[in-house]
Order: C-alpha cells, then structure tokens, then sequence
C-alpha cells in the first residue's frame, strides 16, 4: 500500500513457500526516495488477503483476509500507530 502523505510503501503479512507454508506477521516500509526497506511492528494476526488503508498521517488499518495456516477469515481490524510503531486491536467484523 502506497502512503502519499509519508511517501512511503507498506508491505504486510503474506505467506513464503521458500520454507514451506509459512505465515507472516511483517510488516515493512519501503523507503523509494532512499531505495530502503525498514522492518516495523509485526503484526497482530498473521495474514494473507487483507485490506490495508491508510486512516490519516498517523495509522493505517488492517482488516480482513484470512489465516493461511488454518484457511480461515481474519475477523479482527488492527491499527498501526506510525509515531509509536505498534499495532492495536480494534474491532471484530462482523
């Protein structure tokens, strides 16, 4: 997901097959002006096809997608705080 008002790229969860079916919980910035990637907070709930957007300067959301370990709908959105670099719980979908 691409921040405009941090000119950055966020790139989250997912899952490798380079080690078997493992999924991830990383969340990283991608930097394009510095070609730098930096590793935040993990989050959460590990997961694969999800929705992230941004809220304003200072969180992105993440909702949705499922648990690729378990093949199951992520019911949970989570909030990442950019200032303090952690993820919070906020609510189940219902």
């Amino acid at each position: 997901m691409y921040n405009s008002i941090l000119d950055a790229i966020y790139i989250s969860g997912g899952n490798t097959k380079a080690r078997g079916e493992v999924k991830l919980d990383a969340f990283v910035k991608y930097d394009p002006k510095h070609n730098k990637f930096t590793k935040m907070a993990e989050l959460i709930s590990e997961r694969v096809d999800h929705t992230m957007a941004v809220i304003d300067e200072n969180q992105i959301a993440i909702l949705g997608g499922r648990d690729p370990s378990e093949n199951a709908f992520c019911s949970t959105v989570e909030i990442y705080d950019l200032k303090a670099n952690r993820w919070m719980f906020y609510s189940q979908i219902r």
